[in-house]
């Protein structure tokens, strides 16, 4: 509870900086977003049991300072990459942006047509870390592609009822072909829906309950996901002020959010398919 009311602080003052900044609008959207996570979070207590956690072993918990410090250096440099994407900054570590450049290039001759990109990012934000933390003994359950706890179908119906009915929506009603919605749904599964979920609240938050309460592990690891993301939000912000505002309400309330359902679900499916389905609709809104 210490850990949600700190990020409602955060909340409240980030809110109150885009009230009085150009970005108004923003602040009323991101305040009928907040109001719907935590109702859906409420819910979602209500109708799941957590699941048994697996304690890790001897030598995966030996192991836990370097899982974190290579979790950590890969979200630095992801992050680094998604600033050079939003034309924040064009210094880049060097090795990093060959590998990225390359396997950007590789991806785009062999991938299906348009996909290049969202399989860069998956084999960035999930294969690697999958890799990383599974040569490091880190079992699956702890990486959030455990088994469902009790209640997790009802979860699933909370937090993805309005999402599917708003996708049902556009499919027939608004002027997007369905081809064209497939595909977004493809490419938003693989570039963020999952590949983000898995990076911060499959590897990531189930690094940090290792090491401290699984309340602080979720707000160390959301804060982390804003932050992360700030390079995508600095340009749409206009200013560092604005867009460290949007870094709670825009970014580490949802990850929040996620990461409770993750913990309380066992997996990560749906905190992926809501992201998934989030993201496909803003690029066909």
């Amino acid at each position: 509870m210490q850990a949600f009311v700190v990020l409602a602080e955060l909340w409240a003052a980030s809110e109150i900086i885009l009230l009085t900044s150009p970005l108004r609008g923003d602040a009323l959207l991101y305040a009928c977003v907040g109001a719907f996570l935590v109702f859906c979070c409420a819910l979602t207590y209500l109708v799941t049991s957590p699941p048994h956690r697996e304690r890790d072993a001897s030598i995966t918990h030996h192991l836990l300072p370097l899982q974190l410090m290579l979790l950590l250096l890969l979200v630095a440099l992801t992050g680094w990459t998604l600033a050079v994407r939003g034309h924040v900054t064009t210094d880049a570590p060097p090795l990093w942006t060959s590998i990225d450049r390359h396997l950007g290039v590789w991806l785009r001759h062999v991938a299906p047509a348009g996909l290049g990109g969202a399989l860069q990012d998956f084999s960035e934000y999930a294969l690697l870390p999958l890799a990383m933390l599974a040569a490091l003994r880190v079992p699956l359950t702890n990486m959030g592609l455990g088994g469902f706890a009790r209640g997790s179908l009802a979860a699933a119906a909370i937090w993805l009822l309005l999402p599917l009915a708003a996708l049902a929506y556009v499919l027939l009603y608004a002027d997007a072909p369905a081809a064209l919605l497939g595909k977004r749904l493809i490419y938003s599964f693989f570039a963020s829906g999952f590949s983000e979920e898995f990076l911060f609240r499959g590897a990531l938050f189930g690094r940090l309950r290792s090491c401290m309460p699984a309340q602080w592990a979720a707000l160390a690891q959301a804060l982390l996901f804003g932050l992360w993301r700030l390079g995508s939000d600095f340009a749409h912000a206009h200013g560092i002020v604005p867009a460290l505002a949007l870094v709670v309400p825009a970014q580490a309330a949802f990850g929040y959010a996620m990461a409770i359902l993750v913990r309380r679900t066992g997996n990560l499916a749906i905190p992926a398919l809501l992201h998934t389905v989030v993201d496909a609709l803003r690029g066909v809104l």
